[in-house]
């Protein structure tokens, strides 16, 4: 692909403007071919005519949406009498996307391909025409997605913040332009597997792709952020979500569940999302002496029958060289499918369900980094152990309103480390900012805060913090990864600094609320 002649703006980025290959139109028609920007000619054309001129692969740019130069595009309404014209050509189509180099990212596509090398190498970039725009971004800190509305002749500056381990908002004039950062990705792609072509996320975040021939997967994993196992809970404790739209209904496409009873016996039950079979579940040997399928009209009836036994954690979905901890498991098709078949996936879920009894103080979702999470039944203390880092509990329903607005309880018990609670904030000018709310030591109950009119930290009692800090708003895009899940929300407890490494420390959280 060309990458055009080359130009530098007025901040210093390199820019690939195409400036030969250009077409001449005349009332719709091809006049004239290879025309380069600064060429003069003449030509004879009817009265009234419009001249239009845009190069050769301007409609290849449209469809290709991420593109490594960019054209100019022009039109000329001629009145009779005019012997001289002058083509003004300006760019129409094209957005600027840079993202800032960083040992911490490893890839960057927009809208499926791969940006460019930038001629300095401090960035890669792309010239983007898609009116609607999805960065995917491969990264230390997990998969960063986003959503952006690209305008043309905008540059729109992406760069890594690795304090955070989220993106950077672009430093551009927004105007009604909207960003959206961490949209509801359904499943990491990662965790799509097999026989795959053109997998796209969409704006909307699902993702998009094709079968090529043989049948493909889409799994949850059964390990936590540091590779462990997580425990087997029972199936009837999982809240289930799958919702994926299969291009021809008549294949026959399931969910595999791997199951093992308290007596140590295994087995799988399918549930058939298309096909002859849809909305059924078949099991094979669930029982001691049972060695054949048994059909199940409904995922009720048979949850009913196999609730109680344990989701297998151990099932390895990948070979002995790399494996694969994973259950949940949707085949689309089985071994003698041949298919070439588009597949939509808008959610794709399995979370285990709070305790029953009281409402737990915290939703076990927002516990991350721990193990042997417990809910008390009567009073919804929520306990659990730490796994030799920092445990991390946060708010993943927060509200942009001012953080005066807030009313916040939190009661945490920990003894082994200083603990306290981060929250991110946007000040009266949209810089982020943020604040830590000590729950230990000699400051516990004091918040600390940059202070832009001293120029430095500052620690204050609560109240005196509202006092001067009130008005600034609580951030609902901050993002942050454990592993390759993405943790969007607010207000995160830190049980420790990165120099934690205890392993079976207990804290309980009696109180976790911010609203």
């Amino acid at each position: 692909m060309s990458q055009g002649d080359q130009l530098v703006d007025s901040q210093g980025y390199d820019h690939h403007l195409e400036t030969d290959d250009y077409i001449l139109r005349v009332n719709g028609e091809v006049y004239r071919t290879d025309i380069a920007l600064s060429d003069t000619f003449s030509l004879r054309v009817p009265e009234n005519a419009t001249l239009s001129i845009e190069h050769e692969r301007h409609a290849d740019d449209m469809s290709q949406k991420t593109v490594a130069s960019f054209s100019l595009q022009g039109e000329e309404q001629l009145d009779s009498g005019y012997e001289n014209v002058t083509i003004l050509m300006e760019n129409e189509d094209y957005a600027f996307v840079t993202m800032e180099k960083s040992e911490h990212v490893y890839s960057t596509t927009v809208n499926g391909v791969e940006l460019f090398a930038g001629d300095s190498g401090e960035y890669d970039y792309g010239y983007v025409t898609a009116r609607g725009s999805v960065m995917l971004n491969e990264t230390a800190f997990g998969l960063l997605y986003t959503n952006f509305q690209d305008k043309a002749g905008i540059h729109y500056k992406f760069k890594l913040n690795s304090a955070e381990g989220g993106l950077e908002i672009p430093d551009i004039e927004w105007g009604e332009e909207e960003i959206d950062f961490g949209g509801a990705v359904p499943v990491n792609p990662n965790r799509i597997q097999g026989s795959v072509v053109d997998l796209t996320i969409e704006k909307d975040g699902s993702i998009t792709g094709m079968t090529d021939g043989k049948a493909a997967n889409v799994s949850i994993s059964m390990v936590d952020s540091a590779g462990d196992k997580l425990e087997p809970v029972a199936l009837n404790q999982y809240e289930l979500s799958f919702d994926v739209d299969f291009e021809d209904t008549d294949v026959s496409t399931f969910v595999n569940f791997y199951l093992r009873n308290a007596d140590g016996i295994e087995c799988r039950g399918d549930l058939h999302i298309t096909g002859n079979y849809a909305g059924q579940v078949e099991v094979y040997n669930c029982e001691a002496e049972q060695n054949e399928w048994v059909m199940y009209d409904s995922f009720d009836s048979f949850l009913e029958q196999y609730g109680d036994w344990l989701v297998r954690t151990d099932f390895n979905n990948g070979n002995i060289f790399k494996p694969d901890y994973a259950n949940f498991i949707y085949r689309m098709g089985d071994s003698s499918y041949s298919g070439r078949h588009t597949f939509t996936i808008k959610a794709f879920n399995a979370t285990v369900k709070p305790a029953e009894g009281v409402d737990p103080a915290v939703r076990t979702d927002w516990i991350v980094g721990a193990t042997d999470v417990t809910v008390d039944a009567e009073t919804g203390a929520v306990t659990a152990m730490t796994n030799g880092a920092a445990p991390i509990v946060y708010q993943g329903d927060v509200e942009a309103k001012s953080i005066s607005e807030y009313e916040m309880n939190f009661d945490i018990a920990f003894d082994a480390a200083p603990h306290h609670i981060n929250i991110y904030l946007l000040d009266e000018d949209g810089e982020k900012v943020r604040a830590d709310l000590f729950l230990s030591g000699n400051n516990a109950g004091k918040v600390s805060i940059f202070d832009k009119s001293q120029g430095k930290n500052v620690t204050l009692e609560k109240d005196a913090f509202m006092a001067q800090f009130g008005h600034y708003t609580v951030r609902t895009n901050y993002i942050e990864w454990a592993g390759i899940r993405p943790l969007n929300g607010n207000f995160f407890w830190r049980g420790g600094d990165s120099n934690y490494t205890g392993t079976g420390d207990k804290f309980t959280i009696n109180a976790f609320t911010a609203k």
